[in-house]
Parts: C-alpha cells; structure tokens; sequence
C-alpha cells in the first residue's frame, strides 16, 4: 500500500485525525513508513497469528468441528495473553474498553448458564465460543493500529478468502462428478452449510470492496480486490442464499451511508453491476438448471470459466484504473459533489425500478406481504430446477422463531442456556425440519441467554458504535475507508445471521468479531494514551490466572472430542481401547453425554449389552431425559424381556422428541409385545439420520 492523499484537508479535519501518516517520497521511504505503523502497532503480530487462524477455520468447514475451533481458540487466547503482557497496558477510549468488558461480561453469562442448562455440554460448547469472540475482539480493540497496519490485516484476511474461493473453484472444474462440492445443486464447501457458505464469501466482499476503490491502496492491490470482489460474488450466486438476497440491499445502502468516498464506493458497486449480470445466467443456472439425474458436471464448468473470466477481467480494469488515477488529484469538495449526484442518480434509479415493478408485476408491497404470508406458512424450500430465489419463501424458519420467542417468554431473565434450543424444539416446535439452533442471531441470544444476555451483548454494540463514531467524521483517509469496510464485514454478518445460523461458525463469528475490534483499533487516540511498557505484579497475575482458566475451559472439551474421534476409527480394530479412550474423554468433560453414548453404541456393536447399558444410564446420569440413551436403553429392556421397564424408558424418548418416528413405533411394537433387536433399530436410525442430512 502506498500512501498517497485524496484531495486537500483543511486544518480543522487534519487536526482531528490525530497523527496522519506522511506521504513518504521513495520506495525505501514507504517501506520504512510501513514499518514504523507496524512498529506502533502493537497488536498487529498477534493479530496477524489470529487471522491466519480465522482463514484455517474458513477453509475446514468454518471450523466448525471442535477439534479445529476449540484448538484455534486456544492460540487465539494465547496470543491476547501474551500481547497484554509484551505490549503492555491497553488504554483505549472508555467507549472501546466498555464494549470489550460487556463482550466479555457476555461470554461469563454463558459459562453461568451451565448451571440452569438442560443440556450442560452443549451450553460449555456454546460459552466457550462465545469466549472466542470475546478475545479475539480484545486483541483487536485494546490496542491501536495504524491505518496500513489495519489494512492489511483486514485485507490480507479478504483475499486469503478469495484465494479459498478460487481453489474451490479450480477443484470444481477439475472434478469430473463435482457433485461433491454442491448441496441440492447449490455450492455448500468448504464450510459444508449452503449459507453459511455464502456468509463466508459476502462477509469477505465488503472489504474487497471497498479497499479497491482507494488511491492509497497499491494499484496492483485495488486491481486483485476489484477481481476478488467478483470471484466471492460468483461464489455467492452459486450458493443461492435467500437470507443473503435480503441482506445485500441493508448492505448497499449502510455503505454508501457509513463509508467516506460515497462516489467511488458506487462507481466499484456500478461496475460489480455489471459484472454480475454478466455471471448471473452461468451461476444460477447449476441449480436453476438442474434436473434429477444429470450431472453438474456441465453446468458446474460453465458456471466456473464464466466466474474466472469475470474476475480476471475486473482486476485487470482495477489495476489500470488504479495506475492511471496516480496521477489525478480531486479536491475533497469536488468529490463530495460527486458523491452526492451519484446518491441522488442512484435514488431516482431506485424510484424507477419501484415503478417499473409496480407496473409489470403490482404493488411491491402487495408482493413484500404475500412473501411474508409464504414465510409463515412454512412448508417445503424450492426443489434444484426451480428459481430458488424468486419463487417462494417457504421455509420453516418462523417455526424455529416462535419456539424461541417462546422460550424466552418462558424464561426471560435467564434464558434456557448457551445453545440449548434443539431439546426444546423437539417438544414444542412443528414442521419436517430438527435445527440445532434457531437461526436467528436475536432469538438465539434471546431464548438462551435470556435478557440479561441480550443487554450485555446490546450495551456492547452500542459501545462498540459510540467508539468508532469519531472515525466517521474527517478527511476521508485511509483509516476512515479500512475502519469502514471493517464495520460492514461485521453488519453484513449481523444482517444475514439475523435470517440463519451463523454465529455457530468460529470462522464467521471470528471474522466479524475481529473486524469490529479492527474498526475500533484505527480511530485515532489521543497521544496521552499510549499504553504503558509494563503490567504491574497484579495485573501480571490476573492476565496469567484468566488465561489459565480459559486455557482449561477449551482444553478439556478438546482433548475429550479427540478421544471421541479416536475411538471412533479404531473400536473395531481394538474394542478395548476404544473404550479406555471414552472413559478418559468421559472424565476429561463430565458435562458432555457424548462419550457415553458413543461407548454405548460401540457396546451394542460388539454386542456387550451390560457394557451398554451402563454407559448409557451414565449418559442419563449427565444429561437427564437424554433422548437417544432413553431410546436405546427401552430397546436393551426388551431385549432381555423386561416389557414394563421399555415402555417407560421408550415413552420418556418418546416424550423428548414426539415427531421423530422412531421412538413411536419402537413403543407401539413393544406394546404389542413384539421384542426389538437393539442392532436393527441402530440401523435405523443411521438410515433416518441420513435422510435428514441439511435439515
């Protein structure tokens, strides 16, 4: 990046900038210019680390299997440790070290959660996460960054992304069945989950955006932000997010609004226009397209080249754009006029299209309410050969809403516990569909953090927004266009995650964390506020005591999911240590039901049903009611003839989960008198497992 000015700056705006970074007059000026920001830029290493951790959790299922987050988030708090140690005492403004106490506030109410959780396991998963957030986005914002410093973090980040992208994207078309990569015939890897797919790629779109609209950034770069721009929206398109094409139009207009330079964000969004309509047809078509049977092999490749060729194309016109404008200077003034026709072209241009549609199809609103009548039916998502994102919004995301309305009605101070939705809705909910959690960011922190979560979590954003608001007034720098484009990566996540499950992703949560704590990190400070070289003795000790604790509270669930896994691979082989690897995992987390179950299963495999039955009595012991234990324990009882106790064991599983089939005919046949065999209903339950895969 080289750092070049836009236009003048009155005295006023420079003064309130704080320390602006001089425009160095040679190659060897700017690379020592660089770093000198580094160098006054003490989290910039660590953060650094931290996002290499967050592009490992991107491109491995959005990290989210334990065994990759649990140990990521073990680095990450390492890394905040080890800077509050090194770089010494933060002193940010009192508006940022509010917001990072309420994130951190939040995270401990989760961990108390536990304690009222029904599922204790699960809400220490689900505190755990939220301690990844928590110190992923202190490392950010406790400590400044120099504008360049920032950039590149917040930039290296975005193209890493797209350089994940372009790779799926040669895998797909080098793959001769990349049937593979698709879910229904839309684009699902490498995060596995269709739109949180899409959430990986259009989190990372603003950045890229944005940094390539900007004279201080390297021709070159603005050139490869510009194409990557159009790589993640091709990714996009091919994902088909429904929660994203609402969430894209909020987007739109929260830039234009909240990023300095309004004329050169819409001359980037104009020529990305362009671009997309271009893809458009190809991208969709692999879904749109689609007809049972055939393979999208064709379409896939189509749909590939026309993306590749797109965005080469684009960062070939960024990087010439980039050269050719080094040598133009715009007034400030001048470039606000600019900006304030396009808005006002842009508004008249929405106007039209408003009218436009209104004569060829009715009234938008007309339209908007039959849309949202659609959405609370619920019912039955487009099937691959239909225009998913145009012909219904039917889906059973308002039935996963009520029950989490109504469990926060149930417990509003409290809250259920972090994570613990699906029991619940089992009991209480309807429709075909089991979620895990309840896609929406505002009812999950409703229904299990209750509303003392909620006010924590809110006092944070609204401390987070009050210490960057002095970043929104000045000259239009490249502070003001980094910390900008930070914010929009964290409310495109908020905005989408407001329709689906993404805060259940480390590699999305992580990423939007980070770069609210990276916004925050460039306003200016005040020179008084420098941090000091060292900690004092006690805060040495309570840097070191937290950091153990938390270290702790990741490790054991870690090391315990491990010998899950291990035991998993290797109990046919060798049944005994499989079972001594679930003991240590057992005592490593006594929270989670997990290795008993699994134990149990491997029991009944290898047909030692005593060993079964005790490890799945321990699994209740753990978690009571647990529904799968309780399922597999009736069909143990009948086995060995004990009618009277399978009817009580199966009704409770019944009871935990009235829709699931299984339990009800495991109950009627026992009633009958019939005698299950524990294997063949095992089998079952893989085969009504399978069905359900992305339900």
């Amino acid at each position: 990046m080289t750092d070049e000015t836009i236009g003048t700056t009155p005295p006023s705006a420079a003064a309130e900038q704080a320390p602006a970074d001089p425009p160095p007059t040679a190659p060897a000026g700017r690379l020592s210019s660089l770093r000198a920001d580094i160098a006054e830029s003490p989290a910039f290493l660590p953060g650094l680390a931290a996002m290499a951790v967050l592009v490992w959790f991107a491109a491995d299922e959005g990290g989210f299997r334990a065994t990759t987050w649990l140990p990521g988030t073990l680095v990450v708090v390492a890394l905040l440790a080890m800077t509050a140690l090194i770089a010494g005492r933060p002193r940010p403004s009192r508006a940022a070290a509010v917001a990072v106490a309420l994130l951190a506030g939040y995270a401990a109410w989760s961990f108390l959660s536990i304690a009222w959780a029904q599922q204790k396991g699960v809400a220490w998963d689900g505190a755990n996460r939220t301690l990844l957030y928590a110190t992923i986005f202190a490392l950010f914002a406790l400590w400044p960054l120099r504008a360049r410093a920032a950039g590149i973090l917040l930039g290296g980040y975005s193209l890493a992304v797209v350089a994940i992208g372009v790779v799926e994207l040669l895998r797909i078309g080098a793959d001769p069945t990349p049937g593979g990569f698709f879910f229904e015939a839309r684009l699902a890897e490498p995060v596995g989950y269709v739109n949180g797919d899409v959430a990986l790629w259009f989190a990372a779109f603003w950045p890229c955006l944005i940094l390539a609209t900007r004279r201080e950034v390297h021709p070159l770069l603005r050139g490869a932000f510009l194409g990557g721009a159009g790589v993640l929206w091709g990714l996009a398109l091919m994902g088909q997010s429904r929660g994203w094409l609402f969430a894209v139009p909020v987007m739109v207009v929260v830039a234009i609004a909240l990023v300095p330079g309004r004329a050169r964000t819409l001359a980037s969004m104009g020529v990305l226009g362009i671009a997309a309509y271009a893809m458009n047809a190809a991208a969709l078509a692999v879904y749109d397209d689609y007809e049972p049977g055939r393979s999208l092999a064709g379409a896939a490749d189509h749909a590939v080249e026309t993306i590749l060729a797109i965005a080469c194309l684009l960062a070939v016109a960024g990087a010439i754009v980039g050269y050719l404008e080094r040598g133009v200077r715009v007034s400030a003034a001048a470039e606000r006029r600019t900006g304030a026709i396009a808005v006002g072209l842009l508004v008249a241009l929405a106007i039209g299209g408003v009218g436009f549609y209104a004569v060829d199809h009715g009234s938008p609103a007309a339209k908007a309410a039959d849309y949202w009548d659609d959405f609370k039916e619920g019912g039955s998502t487009p099937e691959a050969g239909d225009a998913r994102l145009t012909t219904t919004a039917a889906t059973d995301r308002y039935y996963f809403w009520e029950v989490g309305w109504e469990m926060f009605a149930e417990r509003p101070f409290t809250g259920f516990g972090a994570d613990n939705f699906q029991r619940e809705f089992f009991v209480r909910g309807k429709g075909s569909q089991q979620p895990r959690y309840p896609h929406s960011l505002e009812i999950r922190v409703l229904a299990q953090t209750g509303g003392v979560g909620a006010l924590l979590l809110l006092g944070a954003l609204i401390a987070a927004g009050v210490a960057f608001a002095p970043l929104t007034r000045g000259r239009p720098d490249l502070a003001r266009a980094v910390g900008g484009s930070a914010v929009l990566l964290f409310l495109y996540w908020v905005a989408h995650g407001s329709l689906d499950w993404l805060w259940e992703f480390p590699a999305l949560g992580g990423g939007a964390w980070a770069a609210l704590g990276i916004a925050l990190a460039v306003v200016p400070r005040p020179e008084g506020q420098a941090g000091e070289r060292s900690l004092s003795p006690p805060a040495v000790v309570a840097v070191a005591v937290v950091a153990l604790a938390a270290g702790l509270s990741l490790a054991a669930p870690w090391l315990s999911v491990r010998d899950v896994h291990k035991a998993g691979e290797t109990w046919q082989s060798d049944p005994a240590a499989a079972f001594d690897q679930l003991d240590r995992a057992a005592k490593l987390n006594p929270l989670s039901p997990l290795p008993d179950l699994t134990a149990g299963t491997i029991a009944t495999r290898v047909e030692d049903f005593g060993r079964a039955e005790r490890y799945f009595r321990d699994a209740l012991d753990r978690e009571r009611d647990e529904p799968y234990a309780l399922l597999e324990l009736g069909a143990l009882a009948s086995m060995r003839g004990d009618r009277q106790a399978a009817i009580r064991l199966l009704e409770r599983a019944n009871a935990q989960n009235p829709r699931y089939d299984l339990p009800r005919q495991a109950l009627r046949r026992v009633r009958r008198g019939e005698r299950l065999d524990v294997g063949v209903l095992n089998r079952s339950i893989v085969e009504s497992d399978r069905s359900r895969i992305g339900g």
